[in-house]
């Protein structure tokens, strides 16, 4: 309602949202009187941050001259203008802000007060939108991904995301280029035959990790999050098939090289006992994060790892294992739906995270009726969405029928599927009474049909 009509009503003007024109009038100036220079010591500040358009306008264009290296004096700007009016701004103003500048040395300050202001309109306007989602959920399922919005609108307002900005193309293609002089951001796995076809775990990627129940999903999983913690780079497991305590027995018998069995049956000897207290002290400050809790989809787990990454940005993501993710209560949706949408919600994980997202996925029985009982992408249960979300599939296959005790230790990790990259096979030693696999001396294929033939 205009003021007029408060007026009209004998009600008192609408109140501002948080503003400081002040504030604004000042930055805007000490950019005009510094000649662009203190550009650089107004941090993150944007555009869309100052509250009155013609101020917004007026930052945006000293910005552009400033990156061209043009004057951002009242005349240079005044230039500007006349090929591109900015309403509110004329000569007379343009002065005022650069005579009500004594010295630029305070822009910085003052560019803080700007985004405060900014960020409490943010949080105003995430407010009101969460009363309206609060509004719309009808059920379990609905109230589920209305709290994940929720979040999500909350930590964009207060962490400056979801803001996009004006850029030629050219600006992040050359930050593109920039970057290929760096090393990969590759996260290596503990497995080097299997870097050799996919590189390692790539930030913003997802990885499924297909197979039968008893052939080592987990095993891989848990030794792939040890190896990255142990690399220093902090790594989260959610597990909802074992405890978090079963897991950390599971990595203390690959650390401390204590056979699980005993540690299971807590049949432990005193050098056991040694080997695991010094395993303690190895594994003590290695950045992973074991979550047990049970999971209401996706949203639980974006939760905790925002929760997580406000200390130090999570670089590792695990879940153990897709399909016993569960569905809200009350939810009228068929499972394969829900599974289909867990894998996509995973996928953009990945990608809001900027970190690999690993996932075993259970495979069904059609394996089983073929001759050499070798899994195909086809096999993955109850969607083919996991096989479509993820960048990379990795099939393992273990001969737990086998004759010979030694057949049962061969794991063959095929790369069924790779989106950026080679598909082929490794060879893995699975020690199950380690719960790790290993590099045996066996060669590294380049292509699944190499590995028939050195197989036969």
């Amino acid at each position: 309602m205009p003021d007029d009509d408060y007026e009209a009503e004998g009600l008192p003007p609408a109140p501002l949202p948080p503003q400081d024109a002040a504030a604004e009038r000042i930055v805007l100036g000490s950019v005009m009187v510094s000649g662009g220079r203190v550009c650089d010591d107004l941090g993150d500040l944007r555009p869309g941050d100052f509250y009155w358009p013609q101020h917004s306008d007026l930052f945006a264009l000293l910005q552009r001259l400033a990156a061209e290296r043009q004057p951002t004096d009242p005349v240079a700007v005044l230039d500007a203008l006349r090929k591109h009016p900015i309403r509110g701004l004329d000569a007379a103003y343009l002065h005022t802000l650069q005579a009500s500048v004594p010295t630029a040395a305070q822009a910085g300050h003052y560019a803080g007060l700007v985004q405060v202001r900014a960020m409490a309109r943010a949080i105003i306007q995430a407010g009101e939108r969460v009363t309206q989602i609060g509004y719309s959920a009808a059920d379990a399922y609905e109230m589920t991904d209305a709290c994940d919005s929720a979040r999500k609108l909350i930590d964009d307002a207060t962490t400056r995301t979801g803001q996009l900005d004006d850029e030629p193309f050219g600006a992040g293609l050359a930050e593109t280029i920039d970057a290929l002089t760096d090393p990969p951001a590759y996260i290596p796995t503990p497995w080097i035959g299997l870097d050799q076809i996919i590189g390692g775990w790539a930030p913003g990627r997802m990885y499924a990790i297909g197979a039968r129940p008893r052939v080592g999903k987990s095993v891989l999983l848990l030794q792939a999050a040890a190896y990255a913690a142990k690399l220093g780079h902090p790594a989260v497991v959610f597990t909802l098939e074992m405890s978090r305590q079963e897991l950390h027995q599971r990595l203390l018998s690959s650390v401390a090289q204590v056979p699980y069995p005993r540690i299971e049956t807590h049949a432990l000897t005193d050098d056991d006992m040694q080997r695991i207290v010094a395993a303690q002290a190895t594994m003590y400050d290695w950045p992973l994060r074991i979550i047990d809790a049970p999971l209401q989809g996706v949203a639980s787990m974006r939760q905790a790892l925002r929760q997580l990454s406000r200390r130090r940005p999570v670089e590792f993501v695990g879940l153990d294992y897709l399909q016993l993710m569960q569905t809200p209560a009350g939810s009228k949706v068929n499972r394969q739906e829900v599974v289909a949408d867990f894998s996509r919600s995973l996928k953009l994980l990945s990608k809001e995270f900027h970190c690999p997202v690993v996932v075993p996925s259970q495979l069904n029985r059609n394996s089983e009726a073929r001759a050499d009982k070798k899994p195909a992408l086809g096999d993955m249960r109850e969607t083919g969405s996991i096989e479509q979300d993820s960048d990379v599939v990795l099939l393992l296959h273990r001969d737990l029928d086998a004759a010979e005790p030694l057949d049962h230790e061969r794991m063959d990790v095929a790369v069924a599927k790779n989106r950026q990259g080679a598909m082929g096979m490794v060879s893995l030693r699975f020690e199950g009474w380690y719960q790790r696999a290993t590099m045996p001396r066996f060669r590294v294929a380049s292509h699944p049909a190499d590995y028939a033939a050195e197989a036969s």
